[in-house]
């Protein structure tokens, strides 16, 4: 992962917070004394297609540690200024265990419609307290210090059997040293004050695009309640983890990406059909690199324009290129458009076919910004707006 950053919410509360990758944004939200760095596999592998940003709640991983306020509304309060310091908007979320739980309330106080569409990991309508009795209870936690590393240690051993599966021990390490890391008044606070909210009579209110994933084998958010989390969301889809239990992002985090991926891929937002217009001095070679591509002209014998379809290839769909064989009244350039649902992702792909790169930017008085386009071999091409 990239160097956590860090901000100062009106609160007084310092947030850590990871940030790389370039595309669409997605935040993803950490479970109850975990830590961001849980997501390092995850975070790696959608920074290559997404702005990924994961955030460390108060009291865990590198945030500040204060002594209370460690409500559920304290928790979505943090997160929901976090998000508009950053302004972010138009963003996809993930949160496993108390971050789905704070996901849903982000989603159901999305007022401005910032979010796009959520993933829940590990989630319940409600969670109930799973520790083993012989440890914890009421003789042990009167004789506990709760101050000590001796409570913390208790609360470990009691939950440790619920959280592990024993074909993916490997992740044990990471999943207890946050654990280890946090100190015992924090253990103590999350104890005595955080409660999760009871979802039930309020998830149908969501209106997100929402996938549920669960772990088969999960002893803290069993299957059933994540089953039953999917069905009272109404656009819920909802699919299990062979073999997994509450981490199984972590345990299999090739198999969650792909899911992700997937369902993502279906949402995907278009912008509205808009179009970038170039001023080009030398038509021959744009001609010679949009061929390279896989485009092919059309001629519908229209007097003033040829029509150019981007080919099946393409990652653009239904897109299509104008080109006016008309003088442009201001120069002696043609004027060249392309009519595309998405004119980042046009300028991406011409730039990744290896044929231009889009560099130099600059004003044009009574016009507004435009960029130079050069090819490989630093040849000028023209210049390109969006508009």
């Amino acid at each position: 992962m990239d160097e956590k950053k860090f901000i100062k919410l009106d609160n007084g509360v310092q947030l850590a917070y990871k940030i790389g990758g370039q595309g669409p944004v997605l935040l993803l939200i950490h479970g109850n004394r975990d830590s961001l760095e849980n997501y390092i596999s995850l975070f790696e592998k959608f920074s290559k297609s997404y702005t990924v940003i994961c955030v460390d709640l108060r009291g865990h991983g590198d945030s500040d540690k204060p002594r209370n306020g460690y409500r559920f509304e304290n928790l979505v309060a943090d997160i929901q200024q976090f998000i508009e310091i950053l302004k972010i908007k138009d963003f996809s979320l993930i949160g496993h265990s108390l971050g789905a739980s704070i996901a849903m309330q982000l989603a159901l106080e999305d007022q401005d419609n910032i979010i796009n569409n959520i993933v829940l990991l590990g989630t319940s309508v409600d969670f109930k307290p799973v520790f083993r009795p012989d440890l914890i209870n009421k003789e042990n936690i009167e004789k506990t210090n709760l101050e000590s590393s001796d409570f913390r240690h208790l609360i470990q051993e009691a939950l440790r059997p619920y959280f592990i599966v024993e074909q993916y021990k490997h992740i044990e390490t990471m999943v207890f040293q946050n654990w280890a890391e946090m100190p015992p008044f924090v253990h103590q606070a999350l104890v005595m004050e955080l409660k999760h909210p009871e979802l039930e009579n309020f998830l149908r209110k969501i209106d997100k695009k929402t996938l549920v994933i669960a772990g088969e084998l999960d002893r803290i958010t069993p299957l059933e309640d994540g089953k039953k989390v999917a069905s009272l969301i109404p656009e819920a889809e909802f699919i299990s983890v062979e073999g997994c239990g509450h981490f199984m992002y972590m345990e299999e985090p090739e198999f969650i990406y792909k899911a992700i991926q997937k369902f993502f891929d279906r949402f995907k937002k278009k912008s509205l059909p808009c179009h970038i217009e170039f001023k080009t001095q030398d038509f021959t070679k744009f001609e010679s690199f949009y061929q390279s591509l896989g485009w092919k002209l059309i001629d519908r014998g229209m007097e003033h324009y040829k029509l150019i379809e981007f080919g099946e290839d393409a990652s653009i769909g239904g897109a299509v290129l104008l080109k006016n064989v008309k003088q442009d009244a201001l120069s002696s350039s043609p004027l060249v458009y392309i009519r595309v649902d998405d004119v980042d992702s046009t300028l991406k792909q011409l730039c990744e076919s290896g044929a231009i790169v889009h560099t130099e930017k600059q004003i044009i008085p009574n016009v507004g910004e435009w960029a130079s386009l050069y090819d490989l071999d630093n040849n000028f091409l023209g210049l390109w707006k969006a508009c």
